[in-house]
């Protein structure tokens, strides 16, 4: 699975979990606000991988 299979399957999910009323739907906008935050950290440190390198530089 990728990456963005992944990120649309966790938007399903905080989605369907908003709408049959097991989270509200303030806690559903935090968590994928959250997630958004940590996906866009994980892109970047794909798309920059040298910037997470430790040594030869």
């Amino acid at each position: 699975m990728t990456v963005n299979q992944k990120q649309l399957q966790t938007q399903v999910w905080l989605k369907f979990a908003v709408k049959c009323q097991y989270i509200s739907v303030e806690e559903g906008r935090d968590l994928y606000s959250t997630y958004n935050q940590v996906l866009s950290g994980l892109v970047k440190m794909i798309n920059h991988p040298e910037s997470w390198l430790i040594g030869n530089k």
